[in-house]
């Protein structure tokens, strides 16, 4: 048993060891990759050089574009001047709207509550006319009761006669 433990130790050793050769191969490899990265890397350092060079002459030519631009944008800015004062005349007048707009909310809102505290006052009130139709209703027994206790109290009263003679 133990020589066989002995083999598998070695097995699971062989097999560490022909992972750690992959592993340098693949460290290999990265080298290579980055030794590559790096020179693709000077390559393009070169191009943004010419770059660099191509946009210093395209600075020069902005400057000048920059200069006829300017007296462009002195004729823009006299039609933004008129174009902001229309904008805040405009939105003085959308401010005005939404104040319209928030008060109608608000009557709205108000009249909602008017109509469930007068929803909230009918059932009330038929509460109140159930509460007396009860009470009616008691009165009519109580009525009745009465008029069924006079009804004994005259059986009382002829029996008595009846005694009587």
């Amino acid at each position: 048993f133990d020589l066989l433990v002995l083999r598998c130790d070695l097995l699971v050793l062989r097999t560490d060891l022909l992972v750690l050769r992959f592993d340098l191969l693949v460290l290999r490899t990265d080298s290579l990759v980055l030794r590559f990265d790096l020179l693709v890397l000077r390559c393009d350092l070169l191009v943004l050089r010419t770059d660099l060079l191509v946009l210093r002459f395209d600075l020069l030519v902005l400057r000048c574009d920059l200069l006829v631009l300017r007296t462009d944008l002195v004729v823009l800015k006299t039609d933004l001047l008129a174009l902001r004062s229309d904008s805040l005349v405009l939105r003085f007048d959308l401010l005005v709207l939404r104040s319209d707009l928030l008060v109608l909310r608000f009557d709205l809102l108000v009249l909602r509550t008017d109509s469930l505290v007068l929803r909230f006052d009918l059932l009330v009130l038929r509460f109140d006319l159930l509460v007396l139709r009860c009470d009616l209703l008691v009165l009519r027994t109580d009525l009745l009761v009465l008029r069924f206790d006079l009804l004994v109290l005259r059986f009382d009263l002829l029996v008595l006669r009846f005694d009587l003679l």
